[in-house]
């Protein structure tokens, strides 16, 4: 009686059992479904259609293994993908209410996990002292990581007459992570003022973010 092969399903014909043609053919049509990869260089890439949608060739002179998606040869998605984003708001972040901007948008064609990084650039254009949380946005939503920890800034002190009239600045770091499905995404910053124990006046200056999209599931 005839078995079948462990990995493809291939009919194995014993002596008992005649092999067919469509024995044979079966086989083939089996096999041409289960594609190796084509074997080639930069300059010498097959000349594929839509019947070889899926098929992968690995480039001998570059190292590199391609899909064809139908019309192109496509690098696989191995590494993470990167986006980033910059803006000038000058803005004032006054106490108790927060100030929010969008840095970039992005596309992604799978569902993953984006963790962002934002550097925060303000400013103490008055003497005295406040407290302000930065957080990361995506798509609209606070993501960020310590959210209740706020940046302390302070000029003048102590606080008296004899201070000069320059500003004061530094530079806050925030975190970010959300899960993310397939399509088109937005990140930016957003910057609270404390509500409380605050006499000067802050500015959010410069801000700058970076994105990647750190892990591809099958959601």
């Amino acid at each position: 009686m005839s078995t079948t092969s462990q990995h493809m399903g291939l009919k194995i014909p014993d002596g008992s059992d005649p092999f067919l043609r469509t024995d044979f053919v079966n086989n083939l049509n089996i096999q041409d479904q289960y594609t190796g990869d084509w074997i080639c260089t930069s300059t010498t890439r097959p000349a594929w259609g839509a019947a070889q949608t899926g098929m992968k060739i690995i480039e001998t002179d570059t190292r590199r293994t391609l899909m064809w998606n139908g019309t192109a040869f496509k690098e696989l998605l191995y590494g993470p993908a990167v986006w980033w984003g910059a803006l000038r708001p000058d803005a004032v972040v006054n106490h108790g209410t927060t100030v929010s901007y969008t840095l970039g948008t992005f596309t992604v064609n799978r569902p993953g996990t984006l963790v962002a990084i934002a550097s925060v650039e303000y400013n103490l254009t008055t003497r005295g002292f406040m407290g302000v949380t930065s957080r990361i946005r995506i798509d609209g939503a606070n993501s960020g990581f310590d959210t209740n920890i706020a940046e302390y800034l302070a000029t003048g002190w102590p606080n008296n007459s004899t201070f000069g009239t320059g500003t004061w600045s530094t530079t806050v770091p925030a975190l970010g992570v959300r899960n993310i499905s397939a399509g088109t995404h937005s990140i930016g910053i957003a910057s609270t003022g404390s509500s409380s124990s605050a006499t000067g006046t802050v500015k959010l200056e410069t801000a700058r973010i970076l994105a990647i999209f750190a892990n591809a599931t099958d959601r």
